[in-house]
């Protein structure tokens, strides 16, 4: 996955990008919802990892897609949305994001 010098994660990279995360199996995190953002092809929810502060692009398609397969626990506390699952990365066409496996 591409990442900026802080490790979040980038949804496009241009192509002088160098940063790269390798993902070797899904991770669990709590993440929680903190806008939403378009794209030139594509519509990402953005995500924000509770403990690591790291931020994340997720696809709206794959967010719906884990609403309707359970694979997402989603919860609100004091205003805020919240996702925890187990995580991968995802592409589509030249773009990135990430995307809940399964329910922790």
């Amino acid at each position: 996955m591409p990442t900026d010098q802080d490790g979040n994660w980038l949804s496009y990279p241009d192509y002088k990008h160098k940063g790269w995360e390798t993902i070797h199996q899904p991770f669990w995190a709590v993440m929680k919802v903190t806008g939403m953002t378009t794209g030139r092809s594509s519509k990402v929810v953005d995500l924000q990892d509770i403990n690591t502060g790291k931020k994340y692009p997720m696809f709206v398609a794959d967010l719906i897609k884990g609403i309707q397969t359970g694979t997402l626990d989603i919860k609100s506390s004091n205003g805020e949305g919240y996702i925890t699952a187990n995580w991968t990365g995802s592409k589509r066409g030249s773009n990135y994001g990430i995307k809940a496996v399964s329910k922790p």
